[in-house]
């Protein structure tokens, strides 16, 4: 969003931390995962999800995350099997998912998996956020989650 002279800029960070303050919320954070289905796909979608969710650990400080990235990453959705996999496993988040406060969309394009998270958040009234895209965070698969790489300072 490009704000007009007249509108003070839209600040999401702040939003997010308004709305949540300081916890303890449960906050389920959805974001692409299988990509073309590929092992490496896989594991450079799971390295860019608990980047984001540093980021938002470090703006709510107080909040409990729940990130199906690495609470399934021993779970193999790759190769042509895969799908099959992936099925069981978002219903499983879509279980623990409905035990969260609210759900927070990562990452960009909704892909057909949060899509279905998002869907059933809504069906059951859980608020949905969406966590902005930064060149910190798109450029932290490169970086990897070395200490001080990637988002772990806040946005300016």
């Amino acid at each position: 969003m490009v704000p007009s002279p007249a509108s003070p800029r839209r600040d999401p960070w702040r939003e997010l931390q308004a709305r949540f303050g300081q916890g303890p919320w449960v906050l389920y954070l959805a974001g692409p995962l299988r990509g073309d289905g590929s092992t490496e796909a896989i594991r450079r979608n799971q390295v860019r999800m608990l980047a984001r969710a540093r980021l938002v650990q470090d703006l709510l400080p107080g909040a409990v995350l729940v990130v199906p990235h690495a609470n399934f990453a021993f779970v193999d959705e790759s190769g042509p099997g895969g799908l099959g996999v992936r099925a069981r496993v978002l219903e499983a988040c879509e279980a623990l998912l409905l035990r969260c406060d609210a759900l927070i969309l990562c990452g960009g394009d909704l892909t057909p998996g949060m899509a279905r998270e998002k869907a059933a958040a809504e069906k059951a009234g859980l608020p949905v956020l969406t966590l902005p895209e930064t060149p910190a965070l798109a450029g932290s698969a490169r970086a990897g989650l070395r200490p001080g790489a990637g988002p772990g300072s806040r946005p300016a």
